[in-house]
């Protein structure tokens, strides 16, 4: 199993060694990013994993519009596409477009929370593409099955907040506006806090396709670790709303183990609560009653 991260600063890459592999992205054709890297800053991370043998992803999971496509196409050829490993995507225009470009076996489907049996993993195998991740919400049990039935690369966010809600509303700049407030969108500092849930608060970002809301505590993996490791090909820790220390701090647990002491520590300083997200809950509905 092999450990990707995401990443703040280009700066740090040398610090991140450890990891197997990075996620880049710009803000133009990617949402929920810890950083957007200029065309030339990727293509300077770009040469820094292959010089260092280590896998590198273009996160393109926004959702595109028709008009998206071509100015796309502009910033596809100014990045050293031959040279990265994937090509995330989350909207089935955009896979088609790749396909177009014959870039299929670049592709990881990153369906959000539709990818969530075999089948629906499954489904983009006939194109050739490289992988998919699964849905966050599913069990350990579900993972397992998917994983024991692949026909391409299994990828899974295993560590970090998830996304739970989505509007391409600006909900932010709407809220500051209404209530005359002077509310920076950029800096990722903002909670929301339900009066049903005291105490339990809910990260929210607004970026250039809307308003992001998380859940309010980490996910982490470590007491399903042994279980992934049998299914996964591919381990995802993001770090959204922290830093490259924070995932340095991390993936040094996954991959030398568990430390209470150093949990501890990390959950402190950067305020954080950590549980198991949804590898131990199962879904109280089913399809057909749906």
């Amino acid at each position: 199993m092999k450990y990707l991260v995401t990443l703040h600063n280009k700066d740090n890459l040398t610090n991140l060694l450890h990891a197997d592999g990075y996620i880049i992205g710009n803000s133009l054709f990617s949402v929920r990013l810890t950083n957007s890297f200029e065309p030339i800053e990727i293509n300077e991370i770009i040469k820094f994993a292959n010089d260092n043998k280590k896998d590198i992803f273009l996160s393109l999971n926004k959702m595109f519009y028709d008009e998206d496509f071509l100015k796309l196409d502009n910033f596809l050829n100014l990045i050293n596409i031959k040279d990265l490993t994937g090509i995330i995507a989350s909207d089935l225009g955009l896979v088609h477009f790749l396909i177009e470009k014959g870039l299929n076996n670049k592709i990881i489907w990153e369906g959000e929370s539709l990818t969530t049996n075999q089948f629906d993993f499954n489904f983009l195998h006939e194109f050739n593409i490289l992988g998919s991740f699964v849905a966050k919400e599913i069990t350990i049990e579900d993972i397992i099955d998917i994983g024991k039935n692949k026909k391409h690369k299994l990828f899974l966010t295993g560590h970090g907040y998830f996304s739970m809600f989505y509007s391409k509303r600006k909900l932010i700049s709407n809220f500051s506006k209404h209530y005359n407030l002077n509310l920076s969108c950029d800096n990722n500092k903002y909670h929301l806090e339900e009066l049903a849930r005291v105490g339990e608060k809910y990260p929210i970002l607004e970026d250039n396709d809307g308003t992001h809301v998380f859940r309010s505590r980490v996910t982490n993996s470590f007491n399903v670790l042994n279980e992934l490791e049998e299914v996964v090909d591919y381990f995802v820790i993001n770090s959204l709303f922290k830093d490259d220390l924070y995932t340095i701090k991390v993936l040094s647990l996954y991959q030398n183990g568990y430390n209470e002491t150093i949990i501890s520590d990390i959950k402190e300083k950067y305020n954080e609560t950590w549980d198991d997200g949804f590898y131990t809950t199962k879904t109280v509905y089913l399809k057909e009653n749906l």
